[in-house]
This record gives C-alpha cells, sequence and structure tokens, in this order.
C-alpha cells in the first residue's frame, strides 16, 4: 500500500501515534474499526483505562503509551481525558479530537461519574432504571 500520504507524518517525519481514548464502560471495541481503518495512516493505539480511577490517572496512561508528539481522539470520558493531557502535556499534542464530550465542569451530582469513578453504570443513570 506505500507509506502514508505526507499530511498523516508526525514532527520528525515518521508516522503519527494516534492516541484513541474510549469513553466511560467503553473498552477497545469501540475503537476497533476505525483502528483497522487508520492503520495505513497512523500508528494507532487503544487505551485501557479499565483499571484507573481518575481523569488525571488516565491521562498519565495516555501519555506514557507513546513518546514524542501524539494525535489524540476521545470520546465521552475520553475527550474529557483528552483535554487533561492537553492540559498536562500541550507541546506533545500534534492534533486533537474531542467526540461526543461535555467541556464543562460536571453539576455536583456528577463528579463522581466525570472524573472516572462512578463506573457502576445503571445506578448511575447510565442507561438503567434508577
Amino acid at each position: 500500500m506505500g507509506p502514508p500520504p505526507a499530511d498523516h507524518q508526525g514532527f520528525s517525519g515518521d508516522m503519527t501515534t494516534l492516541l484513541l481514548l474510549p469513553g466511560l464502560l467503553c473498552d477497545a471495541s469501540v475503537w476497533r474499526d476505525q483502528a483497522r481503518a487508520l492503520g495505513a495512516a497512523a500508528d494507532v493505539r487503544i487505551a485501557d483505562f479499565s483499571r484507573l480511577d481518575s481523569i488525571a490517572a488516565m491521562a498519565d496512561e495516555a501519555l506514557a503509551m507513546a513518546e514524542g508528539p501524539v494525535a489524540l481522539a476521545g470520546h465521552s470520558m475520553g475527550a474529557r481525558v483528552a483535554m487533561e493531557i492537553w492540559r498536562k502535556a500541550p507541546e506533545r499534542i500534534e492534533r486533537l479530537a474531542l467526540l461526543d464530550t461535555g467541556t464543562h465542569p460536571p453539576h455536583p451530582g456528577r463528579a463522581r461519574e466525570a472524573d472516572g469513578t462512578g463506573r457502576t453504570g445503571p445506578r448511575e443513570g447510565h442507561g438503567g432504571a434508577r
């Protein structure tokens, strides 16, 4: 298939590292099709936040997944992680996509959900009966 177009090259001329950041209660499967489609144009890596309990810890984990500049795509909570990465290491961000997320601080009743500690799904209002 050949090398990716020059537009998809990182700062050093190497292939861009693309970190895909899943939302709350999501895993790598939500990014599988995108990773497959973008694999020829970027070094695609999908974060696993299942063991982490804060946005800050998730950002640190994502930053540790690659050296140098990265492109980020975050969905829902993953986009909040991307914003935290931007806050912590803006010099590392080459491109940023925030998908289906809020940009304002959560209201007090949703603080646990927003910081990643409220991973209880339906009991927290994620699609189940209260």
